[in-house]
């Protein structure tokens, strides 16, 4: 099993765990493993919430997550499986014989994790420039690991924003090797002008903004399609006609 976006190497680029707060530790195993995991810490009085992909699992002060799924997006599931993941990490330096990821599967689990999260409150980009930091991943095995996924979009929204706060983009990265065009470019950094990831309230304009850059940024028609779906889902549905409710609407300016 392996641990997935570490909490380790904050405390080497923060110096301090004070300065990001930590909440929990999550543990990525083969699903077959995933019950076995669970009983032991269950026989070592941890309380056990089952969820849909995983288990969160506490006790005292301290919470863990584990979970046979890499990423909370279904359609990524089969891109990241469990097993591919762990063959390709190697024995964690510090906690042997928990493993690590590869730098270029970590950067592909933040990158898709901030994306979650909608990039609320910055806080994971923020974790992927201090990752960067510690662990200085080679800019061309991280551009390969998105590349084979069709994920190269994506993860240049994530770039983009991260140049925002310091970071620098490796010199050999080009928007032309990442299948960013001058179009998608500017939706991007309308994008990020508009956004302000430490509000915590979204508007209507907010939210279908981020749905049409999502749409953008999908490789093929087939990504495209399941990045579609979910908008018509029951609970985004009802999300916006909740803040259509509210009076929240805002008209999108056309960014191109």
């Amino acid at each position: 099993m392996a641990i997935l976006k570490s909490p380790v190497y904050l405390f080497d680029a923060f110096e301090d765990f004070g300065e990001r707060a930590v909440r929990d530790v999550d543990v990525l195993v083969v699903q077959s493993e995933f019950p076995a995991l669970c009983r032991a810490l269950v026989e070592r009085s941890y309380r056990m919430a089952a969820q849909r992909y995983g288990a969160v699992l506490t006790g005292g002060s301290a919470q863990i997550d584990v979970r046979f799924v890499a990423t909370n997006r279904r359609r990524f599931f089969r891109l990241l499986p469990a097993r591919m993941l762990l063959d390709n990490a190697a024995v964690h330096p510090r906690f042997d014989p928990l493993l690590c990821l590869s730098p270029p599967d970590d950067a592909v689990v933040l990158v898709l994790h901030a994306f979650h999260h909608a990039y609320r409150e910055a806080l994971w980009l923020r974790d992927l420039v201090a990752w960067w930091r510690v662990r200085n991943p080679d800019p061309q095995a991280v551009f390969h690991a998105f590349d084979r996924l069709g994920l190269t979009r994506t993860a240049w929204v994530a770039w983009s924003a991260m140049t925002r706060m310091g970071w620098t983009m490796p010199g050999a990265w080009t928007a032309q090797m990442w299948h960013v065009s001058g179009r998608f470019q500017r939706l991007v950094n309308h994008y990020w002008r508009r956004m302000d990831p430490f509000r915590h309230e979204e508007t209507v304009a907010d939210i279908l903004l981020r749905r049409r850059l999502e749409w953008a940024q999908a490789r093929g028609i087939e990504a495209k399609c399941r990045v579609l779906s979910p908008c018509f889902s029951w609970r985004n549905l009802s999300e916006l006609h909740k803040l259509w409710r509210q009076g929240k609407h805002k008209t999108i300016e056309d960014p191109c």
